[in-house]
């Protein structure tokens, strides 16, 4: 069964292969033949990316992938409203209510993160920690959608899709200068215990990790109420889930291996696993069809019977990587995105140093189109200045040389001027005058004289006399 639908974009490359043969419409053939050959080759790809997959798939990822628990709430119950959803970039698992995404969409899935910043880590407003679910702000920084949640100024916009982040500057100055006591970094704006008399601060993603009580509920007055307790003061039966010291062991060591240089700045900490992690993982790399689907693809386009069969399926092969190429490794049949092994197909790519190397090669490019540019202006202004000299020599060689010649050209321009009618400006033809040449032996006009002129035929006045005399005695012969 041919799954691959022709779209107009196709259509359009199809006729443009086509014109080649130098053929004024397409035979129904090839069209059946290309979304053949589409199908075809697309589905040989997907089964030879699905071995590779499971290939290098453990028991120990298929079990991970199936107890993932939400990024945002930690949880990872699921219903049919509010499933788990992976993205298909940095495998991130979130619950749809919880991230904001009000419907699955067919095929593959992005985070904000790896929609708007695919190969470049971001660092969250209002923690230092980073990896997890990003939302944007309203002033396009970013946050943790778990921070954003928690901070008592910050709302989101949008509660459907969840963002953008909000309030950000309604921050007050206190709570920027709060120091948290699980990380001990004073970066951010911490939270803090829901007991009035505590004042212990903490990032809401330093209490995620370590497993602090973090509900939010509606209170008798059908008001949510977040409810955040440190490890002093958790309820009795959650102790036994904090694991404060582990995580501000793992906290404290992943910061004093920081640079310090870089620790308030990890913009460039593109050393960090975290970041890494939400690196682009789509392939950008040239895809090229295997051998052996060129060769089947020549097999099934056999009983098509089609002329230069071998030309066709070149072309087809060549068209289909440059699509997948556009569509970053996307399948272009539906259907194949629902498989469930499809959610990233990993690359090996230079991140962060193949972006700057690009960007440097960019800007040596710009730079030498810029002196190719100035050049081209210089020899331009030389080519005038050239031409300018040329006509100053070209008049300075006549008047010495023939220098009746501008006298000549001023009289003729001035008898010209008096013919209003133009009557002598072209020499005088048959068709003008029935038996012109029969009458008139020696004709003469304007434009012939202003040649002999430019041509430098006139050795003194009394040729150029003659000639205009000529012009009258003929005028006075023929009527």
């Amino acid at each position: 069964q041919i799954e691959y639908d022709m779209d107009e974009e196709d259509r359009k490359w199809l006729n443009l292969f086509m014109s080649k043969k130098r053929t004024s419409s397409i035979d129904p053939r090839y069209l059946t033949a290309f979304e053949t050959l589409m199908d075809h080759i697309e589905k040989g790809w997907f089964e030879i990316q699905r071995q590779k997959k499971y290939e290098n798939l453990t028991i120990q990822d298929i079990q991970a992938k199936s107890d993932a628990c939400c990024e945002i709430c930690d949880k990872n119950d699921c219903e049919n409203s509010n499933c788990i959803v992976f993205c298909d970039g940095c495998d991130l698992a979130v619950h749809q209510m919880c991230y904001g995404v009000p419907f699955i969409p067919e095929g593959e899935w992005l985070c904000r993160k790896c929609m708007v910043s695919p190969s470049n880590p971001v660092s969250c407003l209002l923690c230092p920690n980073e990896g997890g679910a990003f939302k944007q702000t309203t002033n396009n920084k970013w946050a943790h959608v778990l921070c954003a949640d928690w901070v008592p100024e910050t709302s989101f916009v949008n509660l459907d899709t969840m963002e953008p982040i909000a309030n950000v500057d309604q921050i007050p100055k206190s709570r920027w200068k709060l120091l948290c006591y699980i990380c001990k970094q004073k970066q951010g704006a911490p939270i803090q215990c829901s007991i009035k008399s505590c004042t212990t601060a903490f990032h809401a993603t330093c209490a995620r990790e370590a497993k602090f009580y973090m509900k939010i509920k509606l209170n008798k007055y059908n008001v949510l109420d977040w409810k955040v307790f440190c490890h002093r003061h958790t309820p009795m039966k959650f102790k036994d889930k904090v694991i404060y010291d582990e995580a501000q062991k793992k906290l404290l060591e992943k910061f004093s291996t920081l640079p310090k240089q870089t620790k308030y700045k990890r913009k460039d900490s593109t050393a960090s696993k975290s970041a890494r992690a939400h690196q682009q993982s789509f392939s950008t790399e040239e895809i090229i069809v295997p051998s052996s689907l060129y060769k089947s693809s020549l097999q099934i386009i056999a009983s098509f019977n089609l002329t230069q069969p071998e030309w066709f399926v070149t072309g087809v092969c060549q068209y289909w990587s440059l699509k997948k190429q556009r569509y970053r490794g996307a399948y272009l049949i539906k259907r194949l995105h629902l498989e469930p092994w499809t959610a990233k197909i990993p690359t090996n790519l230079g991140g962060e140093q193949e972006h700057q190397s690009e960007h440097e090669s960019l800007l040596a490019k710009r730079t030498e189109l810029e002196r190719i540019l100035m050049l081209t202006e210089l020899i331009r202004k030389r080519e005038r200045v050239k031409a300018k000299l040329y006509r100053s020599i070209t008049q300075y060689w006549e008047a010495f040389f023939v220098p009746q010649k501008s006298l000549l050209l001023w009289a003729v321009s001035k008898l010209q001027r008096m013919d209003n009618m133009f009557l002598f400006a072209e020499p005088v033809t048959d068709e003008i005058a029935p038996l012109y040449s029969t009458i008139v032996k020696k004709p003469m006009d304007f434009s012939t004289i202003t040649n002999k002129i430019n041509s430098n035929c006139y050795f003194n006045i009394e040729d150029f006399k003659a000639d205009v005399t000529l012009i009258y005695d003929n005028c006075m012969t023929y009527n």
